[in-house]
Parts: structure tokens; sequence; C-alpha cells
């Protein structure tokens, strides 16, 4: 395996080193003994071997998909050149021809990468790293027009992956695949799995726009349109919510924070934290090109129907 340099780590792909412990990994277990000190040191003892084991595997599955990345990055810049960066002041540098041409077949073009990322996917499936991998391989796929494939590859990473963000984004990009096929059903049940998990919320907002056009495409106005609503709808619950919780902390949403008791600011500020549906409406809202979206094919939609 290709050893990563110094230079490498300083490099942009080097977050995917640095994306350790994605999520903590839970075990237990139980054993019939007498002693509760037993029980401790038992379970102290399990949990540091299963500990090292998995911390070791997800450690040697992230210099792998170092390594694809890597491979599929040089692919790319040598289609498409990335511009030199200049300091500031200076003339930008005249950006470099490509040194390879597309043929269009994704095993000709990413020939070390895909491999690559396969090998990643088959010895680490159950990693983040893995679910990473899939979804590297998957977006290539998606370029291609490889919807089958990417499917395939995305739904076990969508299954096997334990953490918030890289399941949204495996469920996003599954949505996706299925509607690039014209199977727009499948594609909204992939997108409800993010609408239904609190834990999505950040996504919540983009899976409702995609979610919406497809039921365009089905046909379904009345659902497109509740779909759409629920974009407004959030902007005056929020508002409706936090000038709620406000009042209860005695906080005056215009005013500056420093002018007001640091301690209740705190409270409130905690207390829209926890709030669920605060959370919840707050995804919707959070991409802003999507309610934009949202508002203007509400309006034509509604329109249509006039």
């Amino acid at each position: 395996m290709e050893k990563i340099t110094k230079q490498d780590l300083k490099s942009p792909d080097a977050f995917i080193s640095n994306m350790q412990r994605f999520g903590e990994w839970a075990y237990e277990k139980r054993v019939v003994i007498l002693s509760l000190i037993g029980v401790i040191v038992f379970a102290a003892v399990v949990w540091a071997a299963l500990g090292t084991y998995h911390s070791q595997k997800e450690d040697k599955a992230q210099e792998a998909l170092f390594n694809a990345t890597k491979k599929m990055t040089t692919a790319e810049d040598a289609f498409n050149p990335p511009e030199e960066m200049t300091a500031p002041g200076q003339a930008k540098k005249e950006k470099k021809a490509p040194t390879a041409t597309k043929t269009g077949d994704l095993n000709v073009d990413f020939k070390e990468a895909v491999p690559a990322f396969k090998e990643v996917i088959t010895q680490y499936g159950d990693t983040q790293a893995g679910v990473v991998a899939s979804l590297q391989l998957g977006r290539l796929y998606h370029e291609y027009k490889k919807y089958d494939d990417e499917i395939a590859v995305l739904g076990k990473a969508a299954t096997t992956s334990q953490h918030p963000v890289t399941k949204a984004m495996a469920l996003t990009n599954l949505g996706s695949a299925y509607e690039a096929k014209g199977d727009c059903a499948n594609a909204v049940d992939q997108w409800q799995k993010i609408q239904g998990s609190p834990d999505m919320a950040p996504f919540l907002g983009d899976s409702l726009i995609k979610t919406a056009l497809c039921y365009e495409k089905l046909n379904q106005k009345d659902k497109a349109m509740a779909t759409y609503q629920r974009f407004d709808d959030a902007e005056k619950d929020i508002k409706k919510l936090t000038d709620s919780i406000a009042q209860e902390y005695q906080i005056n949403v215009m005013a500056p924070p420093e002018t007001q008791s640091a301690k209740n600011v705190e409270k409130f500020k905690k207390a829209l934290s926890q709030s669920a549906k605060y959370q919840e409406l707050e995804g919707i809202l959070s991409d802003r090109q999507a309610v934009k979206a949202a508002k203007k094919y509400l309006k034509l939609l509604k329109r249509g129907q006039a």
C-alpha cells in the first residue's frame, strides 16, 4: 500500500484521514459472574480489546480510502487541472491544459480509482471509511449514468452507516439515483427516511424539495404543494416558537445579547438547542436555496390551479 507523506497530510484530501471517530462504537457484553467488581473488570477488558481492534481497522480503512481518493483526484486533475493558488495581489497563473481526455468509459477513465474504492468497500465495508468510499464510488457511477451500480453500493452504505451525516448523504444520493432512473416512487421512499429521523435534520430541507419535485413528476400536485407549503409554515412556526421561549426567559430577540442577562441568554439558547421541534424547523430552513425554490414552485403550482 502506498505510504502517506507529510505533504499529503497537508493537502485538502487530508480531511478523510482526520475524520477519525466519525461515530463511537458501543459494545455490550453480558456474562454471568458473581462479583460486581468482576463484571466491571471484565467489561473494561472486553471494551479495550474490541475498541483497539476496531480502532486499528478504522485506521487501516482510512489509509486505504485516502489512497483511493488520491487516485481519483489524480485522474480528475488530468481531465481538468485545478487553478494554481496565488498570493493576494498577484496575477492569476494561466490554467494548465488537460493531460487526458475522458473516454466515457468509467473503468478506463478511473482505471485505478474504481478498483481501489471497491477494495476499501470489500475489506472495510463496516467502517465509516468504507461508507465514505461508497459515497465516492457512487458519485462516479452517477456521473457515468451507471445508476443500478450506484443504487447497489449506496443501498448498502445507507444500511451500514452508523453516523447520521454519512447515512443522510447515502440516502440523499440513493434517492437521486432512483430519480435519475425515472423511479420517483423509490426516490421519495429514500428521502422520507431522512424526514423521519431527527438526527438527520440538517438534510431535511434538501430532502423535502427533492420529494416535492418528484411528486410533481408523479403528477401528485396536492402532495407537492403540501410539501412546498412546509417551508412557508416552518418560517412562521419557528418565529412563534422562538418568541415563546424568549418570553419564558425574558429575552428580547430584537436586542443584542450583550445588553441582556447573560444567564437568561444562556438558558434561552439551551432551551432552543434542546427543543426537538425547533431543531426540525431549523433543519427545514437551513438550506436557503431550498426555501427560495419551494416558495417559487408553490406560487407556480397555485397559479396553475387558478
